[in-house]
């Protein structure tokens, strides 16, 4: 028992050294072991990476520039079908167990994404650029670009500026923008986008 326990030990250490040297770009972490392939992480995205999954079916995308909370979970492969007579997996489970979860589709992440404490987001979810989610959400449906969405399941609470504030933003390229840029334009970056020029920064074509 002890032996097991120092190899699940010894399997996740590998694990995280694997993650890290695949995601130099970012600074993201892993506190569980979990197929690498199903994952893509933006530019300096930072944050621990759990994502739940039982097959290979969806993935998931997360974009640059996102703040991952404490205990987010994504559920990519987990879902059980509803319209069986049962919702168990009697295949899995007591046959050949294969996995039997379904999937809603992949969840996409936007850049400048900023998700909370102990959120939980489900498959087939596409959270836009600039999106914020409230600590202890679970989220079921498409987020808004620039929205704030809270609760269980989470809802739209309000949206950070005006549609016409959004427009400009969305069109920022944060796949342009490095080390580099940033610090030569570090103090524009806090500046409230209602009352600034965005013409610095880099536009998508």
């Amino acid at each position: 028992m002890i032996a097991g326990y120092f190899m699940r030990q010894m399997r996740t250490i590998r694990a995280k050294k694997s993650w890290r040297m695949l995601n130099k770009n970012n600074f993201t972490i892993i506190n569980k072991m979990f197929d690498f392939s199903l994952v893509e992480v933006g530019n300096y995205t930072y944050g621990a990476i759990n994502v739940s999954s039982s097959n290979s079916i969806s993935h998931l995308k997360i974009g640059h520039f996102c703040s991952i909370g404490n205990d987010v979970t994504f559920v990519l492969n987990n879902e059980h079908h509803s319209d069986f007579i049962s919702t168990y997996p009697f295949k899995a489970k007591l046959i050949d167990h294969k996995p039997e979860a379904i999937s809603k589709g992949d969840i996409v992440v936007d850049d400048d994404v900023w998700i909370g404490n102990d959120v939980r987001i489900m498959s087939g979810v596409h959270i836009g650029q600039g999106a914020i989610i409230a600590t202890g959400a679970v989220v079921t449906h498409d987020v808004p670009p620039y929205a704030v969405w809270g609760g269980v399941p989470a809802r739209h609470i309000k949206y950070r500026f005006s549609q016409g504030t959004i427009a400009r933003l969305m069109k920022i390229d944060y796949s342009r923008i490095d080390k580099s840029f940033i610090e030569l334009n570090l103090n524009k970056f806090y500046r409230n986008p209602e009352e600034s020029d965005l013409s610095w920064l880099p536009l998508k074509n």
